[in-house]
C-alpha cells in the first residue's frame, strides 16, 4: 500500500480539517475513511459541495493517514441546482432521524431541531 498520494492532501489519523470552498468542487477519497456532512466516505468515494457550503472533514480512523483531493467544478451551478441539493440533504437528515423537526429560526431562515 502506498503511502504517499500525488495530488491529494493528508489528513492525519483523527484529524480534522474544515472547507468552506469560493466555488464548487468535489472532494475525493484516496485513501481511509472521511466523515464529510454526516456521510461516511472511502476510497475512490466522491462528493460535490457547492460554493460557502462550510464542512468539517474528518479522518475516522485512528491509526492510519487518509488522503483527499479537491477539484474545481468545470461549471457553477445555478440558484435552483444549490437549492435542490439542500433539500435532498434534509431530506436524508430527517428520514434519518424521525425525532427532527423544521423550525423557524427567525429572520426568515429555518433549522432543523432532532
Amino acid at each position: 500500500m502506498r503511502s504517499w498520494y500525488p495530488g491529494y492532501l493528508p489528513l492525519a489519523a483523527g484529524g480534522t480539517v474544515s472547507l468552506e470552498p469560493r466555488d464548487c468542487g468535489v472532494l475525493k477519497v484516496g485513501r481511509g475513511k472521511l466523515s464529510v456532512a454526516d456521510r461516511l466516505l472511502g476510497p475512490g468515494e466522491e462528493l460535490n459541495l457547492w460554493r460557502g457550503e462550510a464542512v468539517q472533514v474528518v479522518n475516522v480512523a485512528h491509526r492510519t493517514t487518509a488522503f483527499f483531493a479537491w477539484d474545481a467544478c468545470p461549471q457553477q451551478p445555478t440558484l435552483r441546482q444549490r437549492a435542490r441539493r439542500a433539500l435532498a440533504r434534509l431530506g436524508r437528515f430527517v428520514k434519518g432521524n424521525r425525532h427532527a423537526q423544521l423550525a423557524s429560526c427567525g429572520s426568515g431562515s429555518w433549522c432543523v431541531r432532532a
